[in-house]
């Protein structure tokens, strides 16, 4: 108890450091345009407290913007970032105009898209609160996996890692992506005991990004699983089917007031738009810059190992704007945290050590047997089901696509050191 209580107070120091590093280096990540627009979209926050159903599907508003967002991207983030932003003072009126892509980048700030410093630092704080949330959750979900010192390596890779550094912390998508597939894995890991938490984390994950609804069925999986020797198995799966299916549905629902007045055509124009929009960028790419597109399983898997171990930051996915963004750019990279274990040596020591975890967690399976390996086997089917999903669903090279991957690669890596360590340990036991 003792060393689990050192252990347990080592992550507190160090979730402390991760803390003042993020926070407070905000202001250096260089902007993006796609942060106008969430901000613009966040107001549906205010909405949802004055006039909620008007935030609802409505055919006759097909191809209107506001309803095209509503259905392009999940509720949750959105309203991560006006809760930084109304809490530092800022209402719906301050990011009332949208970025439009057509028009240069002093178009667009006379024209009031450029967000102010103090604005856009607000949200990006609630964003990066966001990425801290996921640091104790994943511990747990290390100290689930095997034992405290894996779940420290874990976090300690999360919360320095580039993409997370400088997507996670934007005012978008990705801050709050992290802290929902962190809660979803950790649900999946307790789904047979705690299958309200699996349904929680599950649909928190498919709230923030629509890509990671994949992981609904594998947290469905981990509450039908129950370990053999419970007095009433049958009653038990049952009652976790029942419970997850119920909490799920109803708190998708009640984030997405998209659905509130037509859930089905709702959800229908959630899929729909979700495709349009990517057929488009496909088509865009296509006339600009045809040997981008990612046209196989191969070409797409070395992408995403590429975006996820070697790359630098990638600061935009097109080049509209480079020119007004690179001196912030240059400054970002300045800071030797930003590119922590990016480039060849770093990222195939990394690789490396995610197939070792992969490799030792098949031999502990044959080992021990299926049950004994329970949570290593519904990590590896999260991670399995969601690298398929992204490979076959994302013919775009574009990093903060790859997003969902990282807390999965941390968490093997976090697997691969623990179970040395405790190889060491055992060696060296055995030698006295």
């Amino acid at each position: 108890m003792k060393n689990i209580d050192t252990i347990d107070k080592v992550f507190i120091l160090v979730v402390a450091c991760m803390a003042i590093a993020l926070i407070f280096g905000v202001h250096l990540i260089p902007f993006h345009p796609d942060e106008t627009s969430l901000l613009y979209q966040s107001r549906d926050f205010e909405q949802l407290f004055t006039d909620p159903f008007n935030l609802a599907y409505r055919p006759e508003r097909e191809g209107e913007t506001d309803q095209t967002y509503r259905s392009l991207n999940p509720p949750l983030p959105k309203y991560i970032l006006a809760l930084g932003r109304i809490i530092a003072g800022y209402d719906a009126e301050h990011v009332a105009v949208d970025w439009n892509w057509s028009l240069s980048w002093d178009e667009n700030n006379a024209a009031g898209a450029l967000p102010s410093s103090d604005l856009l630092n607000a949200s990006r704080i609630a964003s990066t609160i966001m990425v801290l949330l996921s640091l104790p959750i994943t511990y747990l979900c290390g100290k689930r996996l095997k034992n405290s010192v894996g779940a420290i390596s874990a976090i300690l890779l999360l919360g320095t890692h580039s993409l997370v550094l400088l997507h996670g912390r934007r005012a978008m998508a990705e801050g709050t992506l992290i802290f929902g597939v962190s809660l979803a894995i950790l649900g999946i890991l307790e789904g047979d005991k705690r299958p309200w938490l699996a349904a929680i984390g599950t649909a928190i994950a498919a709230c923030s990004k629509m890509s990671v609804i994949i992981l609904a069925p594998v947290g469905f999986l981990s509450v039908l699983w129950i370990i053999p020797g419970h007095p009433s198995p049958k009653n038990k799966i049952l009652q976790n089917a029942l419970l997850f299916i119920a909490v799920f549905l109803s708190l998708y629902f009640l984030l997405n007031p998209l659905l509130w007045s037509n859930p089905i055509e709702g959800l229908q124009s959630q899929w729909s738009e979700r495709a349009q929009f990517t057929q488009d960028m496909v088509e865009e790419i296509e006339a600009r810059a045809p040997n981008q597109i990612l046209d196989g399983p191969i070409e797409r898997i070395a992408v995403m190992v590429a975006h996820l171990y070697i790359a630098d930051p990638q600061f935009a996915e097109v080049g509209n704007y480079l020119e007004n963004t690179t001196n912030a750019e240059e400054l970002y990279l300045a800071q030797p945290l930003h590119t922590l274990f990016r480039g060849w040596a770093a990222g195939i020591l990394m690789i490396s050590l995610t197939v070792m975890g992969l490799v030792i967690f098949g031999f502990e399976v044959r080992k021990r047997g299926l049950h004994d390996q329970r949570p290593t086997l519904l990590l590896f089917a999260a991670s399995t089901i969601q690298t398929i999903a992204i490979i076959w669903a994302n013919p775009l090279p574009f990093q903060r696509y790859f997003m969902p991957m990282v807390p999965f690669v941390c968490l093997w890596i976090g697997y691969f050191v623990a179970q040395i360590l405790e190889r060491i340990k055992q060696a060296t036991s055995r030698m006295k």
